[in-house]
């Protein structure tokens, strides 16, 4: 997958949440939507809303792509999000993974080429 794909797709999972969001925020308390077309036996519980949203918008920044660290020190590179060292083989092939193997960050490599 196209870099500039990546990067829609993940704006594209960003603006789903935020829609998803407003909608929550848009939805009456309990028992007072009757106004909006709700019925007086509506249940909406915003509390379990928020979240389920808090949820959702850290798998959209696992799947944002973030460029790894540096490790000046060791000449090593390590994960953005949790600092660990499984986004690389550094046994036998040095080859880069797409993802962190430790925390599941996805990882941009494209300022590394």
């Amino acid at each position: 997958m196209s870099e500039r794909k990546e990067v829609t797709e993940a704006n594209g999972y960003q603006e789903a949440l935020d829609t998803i969001i407003k909608f929550c925020l848009s939805v009456p308390a309990n028992g007072q939507g009757e106004e909006m077309g709700f019925t007086e036996d509506f249940d909406f519980d915003h509390d379990a809303c928020e979240t389920e949203c808090s949820l959702l918008q850290k798998l959209v920044d696992k799947e944002t792509p973030m460029n790894p660290n540096f490790e000046e020190d060791t000449c090593t590179k390590s994960c953005p999000k949790c600092n660990g060292w499984s986004i690389m083989d550094y046994n036998y092939t040095m080859r880069a993974f797409n993802y962190c193997t430790d925390c599941g960050q996805k990882i941009d490599w494209s300022d590394e080429e």
